[in-house]
């Protein structure tokens, strides 16, 4: 019924656990841990193109900020913070993929 735990109670993670519910995946759980990983590698993304954009206004050439960001995306990815979060369901991955 979708009904949140506690305020804010994270209104776009619980909608989207219940779209992955509607998935034919047969366990629950699994279905939350897509969401979680899908969501941490958006992170994932989103840190990479904003720090090979900063990169590329700061004067760096194209192909190496984009190199350069490829490192720190991947440093991010597997930061314990996030790589710890996707290990359960958990909103963490969702809240850095919208701060970012």
């Amino acid at each position: 019924h979708l009904g949140v735990a506690h305020p804010p109670g994270y209104p776009l993670f619980t909608l989207l656990l219940w779209a992955a519910l509607k998935l034919p995946l047969g366990d629950p759980y699994l279905a939350g841990l897509i969401v979680c990983r899908l969501a941490a590698a958006g992170a994932m993304l989103a840190m990479g193109v904003c720090v090979a954009r900063a990169l590329r206004e700061g004067g760096l050439a194209p192909s190496a900020a984009v190199g350069a960001a490829g490192l720190v995306a991947a440093g991010f990815g597997l930061s314990p913070l996030l790589r710890e979060s996707t290990q359960v369901v958990e909103v963490y991955g969702t809240t850095a993929a919208l701060v970012l």
